[in-house]
């Protein structure tokens, strides 16, 4: 228990420290060195699903791995870089609370959409309102897996 503390309290500062954006030349820079998504590890127990911390009251997931909520949906965004990272399922967020790792998520070419596959970009999203559907970000090789793994039995 004390172990976890301590690693989610280390992610969280690695995330207040480390800089992600884009670079004009398209791909993404961490503190201005150009960082690139890893491989996509086995989808197995020791892969990791990152989810709202509201998950248990909206969604049956039937997933081979561990599901994780750190607290931050743009944290959560950024950890589809690593390889054992299966996906990032975001609830009904706000377009500022996904913009920014939406940019990075495509530079990584990491497959953005809903559960059902239909692709989402900022243009299609009001402003001023949640997005209608949950967000799934993952490598385009499980998308389809790690999406036919969760149920929505919430609005």
């Amino acid at each position: 228990h004390r172990d976890l503390h301590r690693l989610i309290r280390r992610q969280r500062q690695m995330c207040i420290r480390d800089r992600y954006y884009t670079g004009s030349d398209g791909g993404v820079l961490l503190n201005g060195e150009p960082f690139r998504a890893q491989p996509p590890a086995a989808l197995d127990s020791e892969a990791v699903l990152y989810v709202p911390s509201d998950f248990h009251r909206c969604y049956e997931i039937t997933f081979p791995g561990k599901l994780r909520s750190l607290g931050s949906a743009a944290y959560h965004g950024l950890m589809t870089a690593r390889a054992m990272t299966a996906g990032v399922l975001q609830g009904r967020i706000y377009l500022w609370d996904a913009a920014a790792v939406m940019a990075i998520n495509t530079a990584w070419s990491m497959q953005i959409g809903t559960l059902s596959g239909k692709e989402i970009a900022p243009s299609q999203w009001n402003v001023n309102q949640k997005n209608k559907e949950p967000i799934l970000f993952a490598h385009p090789q499980n998308f389809e897996k790690i999406a036919t793994a969760i149920n929505r039995i919430q609005s």
